[in-house]
């Protein structure tokens, strides 16, 4: 079974977030915030994607990006980042640090879904692993 992160601090966006992975199938990790995050990466076998909220409290979602891309296992897990508030800048800030969607809120479901299975088949048998 694929294992999602999913890094929000919106308690309610992290519970529908929640619901929907658990209705297409996958298991799932939340935590608050970026460093949290690391945290949990440090002690789970296996995270299959990482679904990031930008704007939290700790470290962001952009921080978080660039701490999983100078990784030298985590820079393979790909991530999705989702933000209420992108701006040009910002979206472009996100794939230069290794986003492989970004998504704006609220986001309609089936498009979120669609993009969770899109970079996971996308994903190579190795990315993801720790």
């Amino acid at each position: 079974m694929r294992r999602i992160l999913i890094v929000e601090n919106d308690r309610f966006a992290q519970a529908l977030l929640r619901d929907l992975l658990n209705y297409l199938g996958y298991d799932h990790v939340c935590t608050e915030h970026g460093a949290e995050a690391l945290a949990v990466l440090e002690c789970t076998q296996t995270i299959h994607l990482v679904i990031t909220d930008l704007h939290m409290p700790v470290m962001d979602g952009l921080a978080l990006l660039e701490a999983l891309q100078g990784h030298p296992v985590w820079h393979t897990i790909p991530a999705i980042l989702v933000s209420g508030r992108l701006t040009e800048d910002l979206v472009q800030r996100a794939f230069k640090a290794g986003a492989k969607k970004v998504i704006p809120k609220p986001y309609d479901f089936r498009t979120l879904a669609g993009a969770i299975a899109q970079v996971l088949a996308e994903a190579s048998p190795d990315e993801g692993m720790r």
